[in-house]
């Protein structure tokens, strides 16, 4: 976006999961579950809300909301399991190079679901899924019927993943500008493909 209107300043960022399959691996449970133990829930959920891992926050952000309603994003949009995760590192990130993309930046990862009641569901899910894992006898069940530590998808799963993300930027001028990509795999893309992908403006 800076590229294309080099003067602007970058007020969102809404990246969005418009289809997706993709594994799970044993490692990656592991690492929920070693993280529930080590660390407590409120540390956990203060270090994965916006900014939450940024030396510095925009002076004038507004935060993203959880659910929303995009036609260019196809409609409906809520979290996903990585949402967090990703817009804690993007908004360090934001942190680490001064904020140069503006004071009123935010960055917020969705899905499609196709209705509020299923991204509503979805948002209910994952909280819930959060404070399970704070109680011992839910990683224990886990740790016993889970997929193990070093084990991930098949081959088959594997090849039959994919991806298309969506990703759009709008300036904070009035009215706004907006940049848009469109970033696709044609497997799994967190193991079979991972750092490679195909990205087309649209």
């Amino acid at each position: 976006m800076q590229q294309k209107y080099p003067s602007a300043s970058i007020q969102s960022v809404r990246c969005c999961a418009t289809d997706i399959v993709v594994g799970i691996s044993g490692g990656s449970i592991a690492s929920a579950i070693n993280l529930a133990e080590h660390y407590p829930l409120r540390d956990l959920s203060a270090a994965l809300k916006p900014f939450g891992l940024s030396p510095i926050k925009p002076r004038q952000s507004v935060r993203a909301k959880d659910i929303l309603h995009d036609d260019r994003l196809g409609g409906w949009i809520g979290p996903w399991l990585m949402s967090p995760v990703n817009a804690a590192t993007v908004c360090r990130t934001y942190g680490l190079l001064q904020g140069k993309w503006g004071d009123r930046f935010s960055y917020r990862e969705y899905m499609t679901y196709g209705s509020w009641w299923k991204a509503k569901a979805m948002s209910i899910a994952l909280k819930l899924a959060g404070v399970m894992l704070a109680i011992p006898p839910v990683r224990w069940i886990l740790r016993k019927y889970a997929r193990a530590s070093g084990k991930g998808p098949s081959q088959e799963e594997m090849e039959n993943g994919r991806l298309v993300m969506k990703i759009l930027a709008e300036t904070d001028d009035e009215p706004p500008r907006t940049g848009s990509i469109t970033v696709s795999a044609d497997a799994d893309p967190a193991y079979l493909l991972t750092g490679r992908s195909h990205a087309s403006e649209y």
